[in-house]
Parts: structure tokens; sequence; C-alpha cells
């Protein structure tokens, strides 16, 4: 069984999942698969074994519950974005959608590298798959809000290379600086390398008469 065992129904309930999942997460992250176990899930959660047992049988099941957590949290600013795009120029949101992604993906690289290192231990390319679908929908409906220029397949295609290079982007970047590297450095890279790639991808520049960010 490799999925929570029961979902939270109670607000006290919700909060003792979300503490245990945070805690995998923060573990899952600093020691890798073989390192983290859910004694010390539990502990760091501050709940009993028994707790962490009714939520989630194994580590496996704790993953995709943090994959999807992190997830979550990523939709939902892009979600606030796509809500409040009335009036706003085409780069201005392309501006702030690339600013969430640098925001979070550089803050979760580690959990992110850690999972991609470790895909042949674990089950979650079905999991991955999904979140990078949710996000194509929202990123997709960014653009077509914003009156972006083309069909929605194209609108897709775009959103899917722009999240494609995001992970792409971020790992790189994580490979090279390492634990320790500058995250306004990783963030203005990150920035310049989505800027890039989605101009290029979509002839942004030659459309709508905008440059490419370099910082």
């Amino acid at each position: 069984m490799e999925t929570p065992r029961k979902f939270p129904k109670q607000a006290r309930s919700a909060g003792t999942v979300r503490a245990i999942v945070e805690a995998f997460a923060h573990i899952f992250t600093r020691v890798g698969p073989s390192g983290v176990n859910t004694n010390l899930v539990a502990k760091k959660a501050g709940v009993s074994i028994g707790s962490l047992y009714q939520y989630f049988p194994n580590k496996q099941a704790l993953l995709i519950a943090a994959i999807k957590h992190l997830a979550e949290e990523r939709l939902r600013r892009l979600a606030q974005i796509r809500d409040t795009l009335d009036g706003k120029s085409l780069e201005t949101v392309l501006d702030e959608m690339i600013d969430v992604a640098v925001d979070l993906r550089v803050r979760d690289q580690a959990f992110d590298r850690v999972v991609i290192e470790n895909l042949s231990h674990f089950r979650v390319l079905e999991t991955l798959r999904e979140v990078q679908e949710d996000f194509i929908v929202v990123l997709s409906e960014c653009m077509a809000r914003a009156r972006m220029p083309g069909t929605p397949e194209e609108h897709r295609e775009t959103s899917r290379f722009l999240y494609q290079a995001a992970f792409s982007v971020t790992l790189w970047i994580g490979y090279f600086e390492g634990p320790d590297g500058d995250p306004e450095r990783q963030s203005a890279t990150f920035g310049a390398c989505c800027w890039a790639t989605c101009a290029h991808e979509r002839s942004l520049e030659r459309e709508h008469g905008f440059a490419a960010h370099t910082s």
C-alpha cells in the first residue's frame, strides 16, 4: 500500500498530517531515503508512531504525500496570479509566474534533487506526472486569461515546456551550486534561464517587443 491510509476530516487531524509530512520532507532532504525512518519522522513531528501509522503505512506513502504537499503550495501561488490577471500586461504575468517558480523551485531544490537521484528506489513517476499535469492546467489558464496569442493546445505546449525547463534548470543549478549556494544568485540565474528559454521557444521577443530578462 503506497497511499495514505485515511484522509483527515478535522482541522486538528489535518494539522497532524501536515506536521508529519513536513517532518518527513525535512529529514528526507537531509539524510536521503536510507537515513529516514518512521520513528525519526514521528519524533520530529511531535506525534506517536501509532498516530503516524494511522495515516501513512510506510515511507513510500510519506514521500508521495510530501511531493503533493509541496506541489499544492506552488499551485496556490500560481492560482493567485491567475485570479488577479485583469489589466496586467503579458510581460507582467510572465514575470510573476517566473518569480513564483524561482522562489519555490530554489527553496525546494534539495528535496527535488534527492527525489530525482533516488527514482529507482521509489515508484513516484506517476505522482510526478500528475503534479506536472496540474501545473500545466493552471499555467495554461494564466496564458489564456492574459490573452497570450495561440490556441489552447499551444498554451498547453508552452506551459509544459516552461514547467519542464523550470525543473531541469533548478536541478542543474543545484548540482553546480551545491546546498550552500547563494540563494539570490540562484534565483537570478534561474529567472534569466526561464526568460531566455521561454522567449526563444515562443518567440516572445519578436511578437511582443520585450526582451528576456538577464537579472
